[in-house]
């Protein structure tokens, strides 16, 4: 969930890729997960949708969620 700009991803295993697409398909954060929680801090990035996508360590997606940054 995102709370004041803070996206929480949980239920990792503390291996993934995290990876933030705009709407536009451009890739505009990545980082690889070292926790089984992992707290994104997205103030930086403007008013819009983005796509967050979690990718196991051979690649495949695990999880994807839509996000709506309103301020």
């Amino acid at each position: 969930p995102l709370v004041d700009d803070i996206l929480n991803v949980t239920g990792l295993q503390g291996k993934e890729l995290l990876q933030l697409y705009d709407v536009a398909g451009k890739l505009v954060f990545t980082r690889s997960a070292t926790n089984y929680q992992e707290r994104i801090n997205i103030s930086l990035l403007g008013k819009g949708t983005y796509i967050l996508r979690v990718l196991d360590k051979k690649g495949a997606e695990v999880q994807s969620m839509k996000i709506n940054k309103s301020n």
